[in-house]
């Protein structure tokens, strides 16, 4: 059986800071790369904080501020900010049937093309996104991902504001 190593809230707020630093770096570094490509590269950079099973997973990061943070007042910002957390992730601004899958909202669409094409190569998905106009995706990609980084950056810059990140990132 492996084991999985589970950061303590300090080497997570670490790890965090250190993920996003990198994500800028990166985004950067494709900013020239045309349209959809781009933010294509932007969203499967910022899966690893919108992904449950991942240890920088945004939800996972505020529950480590708050516990460290638990006698100041910074911590109800960093609350509001985990209640917020779905409305990012899944951007439920509408729900509904696409080609015999129900879709949450548009970050379930912009998943079917992540995972169809570029992460997994999701035979189901591809098939899917293979009979929907591209137009739909390209527009789902494009708010999701200004949406998405949006928030990740609220919540990098909060957290940065109201900790010491040097200190958190001499551990990783």
């Amino acid at each position: 059986m492996v084991e999985t190593y589970r950061p303590n809230d300090k080497e997570r707020i670490g790890v965090f800071s250190n993920c996003v630093e990198d994500y800028l770096l990166f985004k950067d570094a494709v900013e020239d790369v045309d349209g959809i490509f781009n933010i294509s590269i932007r969203l499967i950079l910022m899966r690893k904080f919108y992904a449950p099973k991942d240890a920088v997973e945004i939800k996972k990061v505020l529950r480590s501020f708050v516990k460290l943070k638990e006698d100041s007042d910074c911590i109800d910002g960093a609350r509001e900010m985990l209640r917020e957390f779905d409305k990012y992730k899944e951007l439920p601004y509408v729900s509904f049937e696409y080609y015999g899958q129900h879709m949450k909202g548009l970050g379930d669409l912009v998943d079917e093309v992540l995972y169809s094409t570029f992460l997994h190569g999701d035979i189901k998905r591809l098939i899917r996104i293979s009979r929907g106009p591209e137009d739909i995706y390209n527009a789902a990609m494009q708010t999701v991902a200004k949406d998405r980084e949006k928030y990740l950056l609220e919540v990098y810059n909060y957290i940065k504001s109201n900790i010491d990140l040097e200190d958190c990132q001499k551990i990783c």
